[in-house]
């Protein structure tokens, strides 16, 4: 590996990592902020699931590891992104 691609493999494998199920709170966040989104003009390329991950992973882990910045950091601004 090189470049990012070293220090981003370096942050996966840093910290262990356990899976947990989606909590009703973050539910309800990805909810409300997919109608908000949608009564904004946002188009369907941007689905429900982009937004539980997104609520998921801002109130119940340390961070997310992705590729898509603009989305994720408009609507999850407390969110800890792993980018590339």
């Amino acid at each position: 590996m090189r470049g990012s691609k070293k220090s981003l493999h370096g942050s996966l494998w840093a910290k262990p990592r356990r899976a947990s199920p989606v909590s009703p709170t973050s539910m309800m966040r990805a909810g409300a902020l997919f109608g908000d989104y949608r009564r904004r003009g946002g188009p369907r390329h941007t689905l429900v699931p982009d937004f539980l991950i997104g609520a998921h992973a801002e109130l119940q882990a340390d961070g997310l590891a992705t590729r898509d910045r603009g989305f994720l950091r408009e609507y999850f601004g407390e969110l800890t992104l792993i980018t590339p």
